[in-house]
């Protein structure tokens, strides 16, 4: 994708989604990583 040439909102709109992917990562690794797992005892 060339993003280089494009206009200022393009870049905006790029930047914003990149921010939001990143949001959403860290968010998810966070519940992953804090959850409580408790192994099943049989």
């Amino acid at each position: 994708m060339q993003i280089k040439g494009s206009s200022r909102l393009l870049h905006l709109a790029a930047v914003a989604g990149v921010m939001w992917l990143l949001i959403l990562i860290s968010l998810t690794l966070s519940d992953y990583f804090t959850r409580g797992w408790v192994p099943l005892s049989h």
